[in-house]
């Protein structure tokens, strides 16, 4: 019973993406979108706020003993060691300004440790998902992490932190040093999708400091399923450092940055 339950849940999940995607979906490119902003360059929009309210109460009514924690300001302590994690828009800036690369993303924690991952783009309609010990996929497809055995030859993606000033400049000085020594790395404004495409083998890995928990959960439950590796340093504020990969260019990266767990 417990197994069928847990199905259940990721089934739930994918189905609550959907519905979210599809809102997404309808709003994208409207003529009007009124921006405000939870700090200089952090914008928030009606699509993050509705979509947030829409996944916390649809949560609840399924799940009131679970925990839920969203980047628009949901925190809910569970009872049994269950929390979703969501990012409802992951990829604001790139919704608002009509770019096509943009998630709702939803990971549920067991404990501390990612145990079910959904994240789906509107826009292409993939879906990817995965719950601990039963892989990863896409569309309904198993999918897996790149051979790329170089890191000369990687294809990475980072991102970069919404604070300027101190706390900046040190990441930025560790982006220029993996730009030196790989074939290419990419900023694209969504980490969960980015995260997605290292579980499907697009890239090779993908590297961050000062990333929010909401914005990776479910992409590392994808990730690991995909047969990738995770670091992760954990700070204050929901705050990560992250380093996901396959497990060969994951190795060559924890030591080109000097990553000391």
């Amino acid at each position: 019973m417990v197994h069928v339950e847990r199905t259940r849940m990721l089934e739930y999940a994918k189905k609550l993406a959907l519905e979210a995607g599809r809102r997404h979906a309808k709003a994208y490119r409207k003529a009007h979108i009124t921006i405000n902003y939870k700090g200089a360059f952090n914008p928030v929009i009606e699509q993050d706020t509705k979509t947030e309210k829409y996944l916390k109460n649809a949560i609840q009514k399924k799940y009131p003993t679970h925990g839920i924690l969203g980047e628009e300001g949901t925190q809910k302590k569970g009872k049994n060691g269950f929390t979703w994690v969501i990012d409802p828009l992951d990829g604001t800036i790139n919704f608002i300004r009509g770019f096509p690369y943009f998630t709702v993303s939803i990971g549920i924690l067991k404990g501390k440790k990612p145990y079910i991952g959904v994240v789906y783009d509107p826009i292409t309609k993939e879906l990817f998902y995965a719950q601990r010990g039963k892989g990863a996929f896409l569309n309904g497809k198993r999918i897996h992490v790149s051979k790329t055995s170089k890191l000369a030859n990687a294809y990475l993606s980072t991102g970069f932190r919404y604070k300027r000033g101190k706390g900046f400049t040190e990441p930025l000085k560790k982006i220029k040093k993996v730009l030196e020594r790989t074939m290419v790395v990419r900023r694209t404004g969504s980490a969960s999708l980015d995260l997605c495409n290292v579980a499907k083998g697009t890239f090779d890995g993908f590297f961050m400091y000062d990333t929010k928990k909401w914005d990776v959960v479910a992409g590392v439950a994808i990730i690991l399923e995909a047969g990738g590796k995770f670091l992760s340093k954990e700070k204050t504020n929901h705050d990560l450092d992250i380093i996901v990969a396959n497990p060969v260019i994951t190795t060559q990266l924890k030591n080109l940055l000097r990553w000391h767990s």
